[in-house]
């Protein structure tokens, strides 16, 4: 079964202020590691653009007029 996202940041992680803060934190890594640490990142922000296009489009079902006037 499929856990539904709530959307609300774990608290076990920091979020980082930017995309240069995290470019920042993954280069202070060692060279070996910081290639999968880019495709983790970069996974993560897919998946949370995905989402977000989920939501729009769920919205936008939802409430067609109102997402038309904005």
């Amino acid at each position: 079964m499929k856990k539904k996202d709530e959307g609300v940041p774990t608290a076990l992680f920091h979020t980082p202020e930017s995309w240069d803060h995290l470019v920042e934190w993954i280069e202070s890594h060692h060279s070996d590691t910081r290639p999968r640490l880019t495709i983790a990142a970069c996974m993560g922000y897919n998946l949370g653009r995905q989402h977000e296009k989920e939501i729009s489009d769920d919205t936008t079902k939802r409430h067609p007029k109102e997402s038309r006037s904005a």
